[in-house]
């Protein structure tokens, strides 16, 4: 068992907690900075630890940005607002992006965009 296990946890938490961006090795350099030298912090126990702590958390997202893993926090999206056709009292339309088929009108595109390579994908109906 590590025995610096609860300080990666501790910083792992405090990095979430603020909604910090943040890779294995930034918490290997805080792990090193509050363990002050009383014990040979390793690299590779902290990115397995990290990686398995941060598997399972909802709130972020594990992206490659070329060169390594890096967490990021997930973007909230803004509460959907109704336009001012829509009927009073009528709740808003549900999120086309709950189902895996979205249908489209003619004239109406969907935009999907991703991380590197592939920048941007445009489907249309038309």
């Amino acid at each position: 068992m590590c025995e610096y296990i609860d300080t990666i946890q501790d910083v792992v938490s405090e990095f979430v907690e603020d909604e910090r961006t943040f890779s294995a090795f930034d918490v290997t350099k805080q792990v090193r900075i509050v363990e002050k030298g009383s014990v040979n912090v390793e690299h590779n126990v902290v990115r397995g630890a990290v990686h398995a702590m941060m598997s399972g958390m909802d709130n972020y997202q594990a992206a490659f940005n070329g060169k390594y893993q890096e967490y990021q926090p997930v973007a909230t999206q803004p509460a959907l607002v109704q336009d001012s056709g829509s009927y009073a009292g009528m709740p808003p339309a549900p999120s086309p992006f709950n189902d895996s088929i979205i249908e489209l009108l003619p004239g109406e595109r969907l935009e999907i965009e991703f991380q590197e390579p592939l920048s941007k994908i445009t489907i249309s109906q038309g």
